[in-house]
């Protein structure tokens, strides 16, 4: 079976090629027997233009999958559901937790602000259109697409911020993006991560999915890792970590990765192993 992914939604286009770069992610796995899109970027009317001109047609999706709650991984949501006239209700797969209220702390002069950054409200005539699943384990959406469920240990650095918090239970508490989760291929020459920020570490991550699949071999890691404000030798560990216990894979970063992250990986880690992933980068895949 042949899986092509096309990345819809980024904060860095092509020159050309008429798409619109934007602050966020979206992925869109498409093979004879499924239409998965993998986030929903932060504006809808971005989303959709992007779709047009890569050919995909809103009403073929059959599932969405949200890596976790915030705004640019959620934004699109409504006007994507506006714009599908199917009947068929639209899968979506996420974590419980992906409607939690989820701010960013932010400070202007001697003032502090706290902006809203979380899943957008979404009217009853648009939850009419979809089903949610909801679950914190790892899933199986077919028999090679999976997704990680929430990355419950983390020995190595997570991508959150002390700037970062959600509400629980009428509490501000720091956002350790427990609802954070990242989508596995699993094709003929190994699996392929995709990311949508990995807030949970990309290291905790793929830690996890090798429990998953003790006998596979990690050949890519796609996406956005939330690196950019990792240290010279935090982005060195990982750099460490991928070529000794995670197979060397080919890594295609995006969104939130931080291009300062991905100029040192070329020099730390393999500069034959890094590429681009902006929007319109397409992947095929035999699985």
């Amino acid at each position: 079976m042949e899986v092509s992914v096309i990345n819809l939604y980024n904060d860095i286009a092509p020159p050309g090629k008429g798409f619109i770069a934007d602050h966020g992610q979206s992925f869109y796995f498409a093979a004879e027997s499924f239409k998965v899109l993998f986030d929903t970027g932060t504006n809808g009317k971005t989303l959709l233009h992007n779709m047009e001109i890569a050919g995909v047609d809103p009403n073929t999706i059959e599932t969405v999958v949200l890596s976790h709650g915030h705004y640019d991984h959620t934004g699109g949501l409504r006007e994507l559901l506006k714009k599908r006239i199917t009947e068929h209700p639209l899968k979506i797969i996420a974590h419980p937790d992906v409607y939690s209220k989820k701010v960013r702390r932010k400070k202007k002069w001697f003032h502090e602000m706290f902006q809203d950054i979380g899943f957008p409200p979404m009217p009853e005539a648009l939850t009419r259109k979809v089903s949610f699943t909801f679950t914190r384990d790892f899933y199986a959406i077919n028999n090679v697409l999976f997704v990680t469920g929430e990355i419950t240990e983390r020995p190595y650095k997570a991508g959150i911020s002390e700037y970062h918090f959600t509400k629980q239970s009428d509490k501000w508490l720091l956002d350790k993006m427990k609802d954070d989760m990242s989508l596995i291929l699993k094709t003929k020459e190994g699996l392929v991560v995709f990311c949508g920020c990995c807030h949970a570490g990309l290291l905790n991550t793929l830690g996890a999915i090798r429990k998953h699949f003790p006998e596979e071999k990690f050949q890519a890691i796609v996406g956005g890792t939330h690196m950019y404000q990792f240290t010279r030798a935090e982005v060195a560990l990982v750099a460490k970590k991928l070529e000794e216990s995670f197979d060397k894979p080919k890594l295609f970063f995006n969104h939130c990765s931080g291009l300062n992250t991905i100029e040192l990986l070329k020099e730390l880690y393999s500069e034959k192993l890094v590429s681009d992933c902006l929007i319109g980068s397409k992947f095929v895949y035999d699985c």
